[in-house]
């Protein structure tokens, strides 16, 4: 990844050798980190966050990586589910055949492709594109 690729709220992975350097017993199925800072300072590093894990660190770009997005993080981010294919979310639509398209509806019965993606972060920083607001994990309600 390149640091010109992020922003700040953006969700990442840490490599496996940075995790066992910064949790005491890192678990394989937590590895969310949200950015919180990108540095400009010619290393090219990261202030990350891991709320679950409770740690806060700096990364550099090596040892940061993209989150496959799935549809499991669609819903995390609270799109539904419309069809065998297709998710929404507002006026973004995210098909999932041959890869995760997304797209943008004009009307109730039109939509305009938009772009293919393969990352959450990515998903993250075309919806604010978009939208002009985060898309965040939603909480559910009990």
């Amino acid at each position: 990844m390149k640091a010109n690729e992020l922003r700040k709220f953006n969700l990442v992975q840490i490599t496996s050798e940075k995790a066992k350097e910064e949790i005491e017993e890192p678990s394989p199925w937590v590895n969310e980190f949200e950015v919180k800072a990108i540095r400009d300072d010619g290393i090219d590093s990261v202030e990350i966050y891991n709320e679950i894990e409770n740690v806060y660190c700096y990364a550099s770009m090596d040892e940061i990586e993209p989150i496959p997005l799935t549809e499991e993080w669609l819903l995390k981010f609270g799109f539904e589910k419309l069809n065998l294919i297709a998710w929404r979310c507002g006026n973004i639509i995210i098909e999932t055949v041959l890869g995760f398209n997304v797209r943008m509806m004009a009307t109730e019965e039109s939509s305009v492709f938009i772009k293919k993606i393969k990352h959450v972060h990515q998903l993250q920083n075309l919806y604010f594109a978009l939208t002009n607001e985060e898309l965040t994990i939603k909480k559910i309600k009990l």
